[in-house]
């Protein structure tokens, strides 16, 4: 039986470390996703920057345990990780469901005056306060999401047990976490706010990313990239690249 301890796990992973670094970068995965979404991101970091990703329970080496399905919940775990990151400014990158999780988790940070982001990139999602329910979509209809989004290789979708042992699961926990809370409670940030689309997405375009400029009270930019959904996998270093320069702004 799958069994949640939050108590006895950490959610946060050191993908690249630094002895003094200037500024973290803490990155959110998609839906489904895990630590290995940014994993060769180090190769085109400085130095002194450090990347930390949530790891969360569900997938990967932790596909023993249960998914978390309450995005309270999960912002409550990783609040309290992030307290052992809070001596070095940071920076959140989310990237499709994770942008929601970034945005909730710097809200929360915000309104507690807690150490907070002082800035946030999001990608491939919708704003916050919008709203688009997938979780109680059935198996063949989030395997031709999945399928449309090319999340996983086309081999892979063939497997049977796979998908529905491994890929859908916690894909639909993460759909589940993020749309089963009130959107209602969005409110702007006093963190700038970068908003990252690709030109060959499906699902969402340049206008639904510029509704993340209502969510925050500094600046707001958008970029676009030559890609699809997963462009920060195909498109790393220039995803990279122009998160620094952001970053750099303000």
């Amino acid at each position: 039986m799958k069994h949640f301890s939050p108590e006895n796990k950490t959610f946060l992973k050191v993908v690249k470390s630094s002895l003094e670094p200037s500024y973290r970068i803490i990155c959110f995965p998609h839906g489904g996703g895990s630590v290995q979404a940014f994993r060769n991101w180090s190769n085109y970091l400085p130095e002194d920057i450090e990347l930390i990703c949530l790891d969360l329970p569900g997938r990967g080496k932790r596909s023993a345990e249960a998914a978390i399905r309450s995005m309270n919940e999960l912002v409550s775990v990783v609040t309290e990780a992030l307290q052992a990151y809070s001596d070095r400014p940071f920076i959140f990158f989310g990237h499709s469901m994770g942008a929601l999780v970034a945005y909730e988790i710097a809200r929360s940070l915000e309104g507690a005056d807690r150490p907070s982001p002082f800035h946030l990139v999001v990608s491939a999602h919708e704003s916050a306060d919008v709203d688009v329910p997938m979780y109680r979509c059935s198996d063949d209809e989030l395997t031709d999401l999945v399928r449309t989004l090319g999340m996983v290789p086309t081999e892979a979708l063939a497997n049977e047990k796979l998908l529905l042992d491994f890929i859908l699961p916690p894909l639909r926990a993460d759909f589940e976490l993020a749309e089963t809370y009130d959107r209602s409670l969005a409110t702007p940030l006093k963190a700038a706010i970068t908003a990252m689309g690709g030109l060959k997405e499906e699902l969402l375009n340049a206008n639904d990313l510029d509704e993340w400029r209502r969510l925050t009270t500094s600046r707001f930019a958008r970029i676009m990239f030559d890609g699809d959904h997963f462009f920060p996998h195909s498109m790393t270093e220039e995803v990279v690249s122009s998160l620094l320069r952001e970053v750099s702004v303000g």
